[in-house]
């Protein structure tokens, strides 16, 4: 191929790109019609390959439920993000409806940043949200989202994981954490498994009730099997605060950890909780520990019976 080829090529994908964005902005009014006809999953497949095919490397900054984000076409979440508006918008829907003005907020493994953000818009500037994510590259992007936007007096971000002990852990990973033909840049985790078997860097980790305590109002955990670790590590909060609570349940992480859902349904019930699980547009139904499928991930929303202690 000459190189004027390749040029004319190269610029092809450029224009094909644009016009996929014009048609993610269509699909992004409709997210729901568009997931039930499969419009969205080959949309974001096709940005992807012409980002590529492009050579453009550039993010993409598009509104996610409000708040501006810069996103990457070619991570599975962010692209999801792009054609629908929002990564995981069933969870960030149920997470807001937790929130009021004013709350002091943790967010454990944020990510870049989607429900720290949405969280800053939501409790205001009297509010305070506490972002964690461990990975290096990842953080950098989360911590670019806090500076440049109009949060940063109000996110305070952490270059580390949160546990139950302080000290360093390895960071498992691998090249092929791919989903759909997609990389996935939050699948790295403190536990190996078949999916995750390569050293990809350590991690600082430390308890929340060490490091920073005090009022916690509502706290996010997706933290790739450190969920459990993460609430010990908190267990005065959750005795004295009682937050509102809202946890991915991986049984794949789980087990890599060590522990299933129902040791971590049975620590919560300690402290008086209730369980809800997170349907479409963040609605919540009650649940039993004892009803629900041990091999099926679902979201899980905690609220205490229980008052905050004076």
């Amino acid at each position: 191929m000459t190189r004027f080829s390749s040029r004319l090529l190269a610029r092809w994908q450029s224009v094909r790109f644009s016009l996929l964005l014009v048609a993610a902005k269509v699909t992004r009014r409709n997210p729901t019609l568009s997931d039930r006809l499969r419009i969205s999953g080959l949309l974001r497949l096709s940005l992807a390959d012409a980002a590529r095919k492009s050579g453009r490397g550039s993010l993409v900054r598009m509104p996610v439920m409000g708040v501006l984000m810069d996103l990457d076409p070619c991570e599975y979440m962010q692209g999801i993000a792009i054609v629908s508006g929002a990564y995981e918008r069933n969870e960030a829907l149920a997470f807001l409806r937790l929130l009021s003005p004013g709350d002091i907020v943790v967010d454990v493994g944020a990510n870049i940043g989607q429900f720290s953000l949405l969280a800053a818009h939501a409790i205001g500037p009297l509010g305070r949200v506490h972002s964690f994510e461990p990975f290096p590259s990842v953080y950098s992007r989360l911590q670019s989202h806090v500076l440049a936007g109009p949060f940063r007096d109000t996110i305070r971000t952490f270059n580390l994981g949160l546990s139950d002990q302080k000290g360093t852990v390895t960071l498992w990973g691998s090249d092929e954490l791919r989903i759909h033909g997609a990389r996935n840049d939050g699948l790295t985790s403190a536990f190996s498994d078949s999916l995750r078997s390569t050293i990809v860097g350590e991690m600082r980790i430390d308890r929340w009730d060490s490091l920073v305590g005090g009022r916690v109002d509502a706290v996010k955990l997706d933290c790739e099997g450190s969920e459990l670790l993460a609430l010990r590590g908190m267990e005065e909060t959750l005795q004295k605060h009682r937050p509102r609570l809202l946890i991915e349940m991986n049984p794949a992480t789980f087990e890599a950890a060590g522990y299933d859902s129902i040791v971590l349904l049975s620590y919560l019930e300690g402290f008086a909780y209730t369980f809800y699980d997170v349907g479409r547009e963040g609605t919540l139904t009650p649940v039993s520990p004892k009803d629900k499928d041990r091999d099926r991930s679902w979201t899980l929303v905690a609220i205490s019976n229980s008052p905050p202690e004076e």
